[in-house]
């Protein structure tokens, strides 16, 4: 009897020491998971390029990766895709705008930022 009392016990330990612990990392994944910090006011990106033979301009929203077509101050779509999570070349790229020529590279250059 002394022995089903002390596994019991062990086992009972164990089940506690385990929700414990998958609710500390519950709580430590919701804190560094979270979103960045939206900037107030969104810019929409001032590409100057040489030539304006491109159909679209892959800049930042509300510090998220947007679509414009050029010429447009309002994106034509936001992807929830975060520049605070994207290597930091990347996300000041696309805060000056990359200019993409046509429907085919917009898929390919979008194809490759949610990769």
């Amino acid at each position: 009897m002394e022995t089903r009392k002390l596994i019991l016990c062990c086992a009972a330990s164990a089940a506690v020491s385990a929700l414990i612990a998958v609710t500390a990392t519950a709580a430590a994944i919701r804190e560094e998971v979270q979103p960045p910090q939206l900037p107030e006011q969104s810019q929409p990106p001032a590409v100057q390029p040489e030539s304006q033979d491109h159909e679209y301009i892959l800049g930042e929203w509300e510090g998220r990766l947007a679509v414009y077509r050029t010429g447009e101050s309002e994106p034509d779509s936001v992807l929830d895709v975060y520049l605070g999570l994207l290597p930091p070349a990347d996300a000041q790229a696309l805060r000056e705008g990359i200019p993409v020529e046509d429907q085919t590279e917009l898929d390919r250059r979008l194809e490759d930022f949610m990769s």
